[in-house]
């Protein structure tokens, strides 16, 4: 596995700095050491998935696919080092590399596009609160809200924003917009309430001038007006 082809290589890098660094200090061993062991923990781990998490909105299971690829190519590689099939494995390793740049390149690219029609969009539409998101996205300062996993009917994870906008759509159609049928004689069974005559009298009464005047001050100021411009409270 992964593990094993990481250990076996790590011991192999010791011995070779015992014994190729022979005029080498201490501290310059270990730190040959430990760069040697972050290089190869990238080639056969990849990086933290936390690490820049803000920054990897233009990320997809694509590329994820590709780049694992890439990842075993390079194993398989350092498995047959100094054999007869090195060069076969080397090059299909570099092969993958320049797909995976490539491809990175090319998404990043459809990524900022993304960005750059929603912010117009917002701009048309008088949306700041939209348009000031995506600025700080194109920042970086802060995680993006935008992280929460949107995942179809079937469990897969929608990485488009189109894609996600139509998922929430059909979701809130389907939690609000629910078919119900009316059993008729179910609402005949309803009883009417009754209202006596004291209650129906109260009800039908005028307003009084403070009960206008208390109704006005609860009203909550900063209402928007109505077509006329004219506050509710007028």
């Amino acid at each position: 596995g992964l593990l094993s082809a990481f250990q076996i290589e790590l011991a192999n890098e010791r011995k070779d700095i015992r014994r190729d660094n022979k005029t080498l200090s201490v501290n310059e061993k270990f730190t040959n050491f430990v760069n040697s062991v972050r290089e190869r923990g990238r080639h056969y781990f990849g990086n933290d998935k936390n690490i820049h998490q803000g920054r990897k909105d233009w990320f997809t299971p694509e590329l994820k696919e590709i780049i694992d690829k890439k990842a075993k190519a390079y194993v398989d590689w350092q498995l047959h080092r100094s054999t007869s099939n090195e060069n076969k494995y080397r090059n299909r390793y570099r092969t993958l590399e320049k797909i995976v740049q490539n491809k990175v390149y090319a998404r990043q690219h459809e990524y900022w596009e993304e960005l750059s029609i929603g912010l117009e969009n917002a701009a048309k539409v008088h949306d700041p609160t939209t348009a000031f998101q995506i600025i700080r996205r194109l920042r970086g300062n802060g995680q993006s809200r935008n992280h929460i996993p949107v995942q179809d009917k079937n469990d897969l994870t929608l990485t488009n924003s189109k894609d996600q906008l139509n998922r929430w759509k059909e979701y809130f159609d389907e939690m609000l917009n629910v078919d119900t049928t009316i059993n008729k004689q179910v609402l005949q069974q309803i009883p009417n309430p009754t209202v006596d005559d004291e209650e129906l009298s109260r009800q039908n009464a005028v307003s009084t001038l403070e009960e206008v005047v208390k109704a006005i001050e609860q009203i909550k100021n900063k209402k928007t007006p109505g077509k006329d411009d004219t506050p509710a409270e007028h």
